[in-house]
């Protein structure tokens, strides 16, 4: 299982790559499959940057 603190340390990079929020968490889902975390979650961490 993927830590958190990973999780959102990629959420933050794809913030910096420009991808938006939607994007980010598709690509999080994708990468971390069931253990990501939730979409309210990682757009909160998308935005808190």
């Amino acid at each position: 299982m993927a830590s958190l603190s990973e999780q959102r340390a990629a959420l933050k990079f794809c913030f910096l790559l420009g991808k938006n929020a939607a994007e980010s968490v598709l690509m999080l889902k994708t990468a971390y499959k069931d253990d990501a975390m939730g979409k309210t979650q990682s757009i909160r961490v998308v935005y808190s940057v």
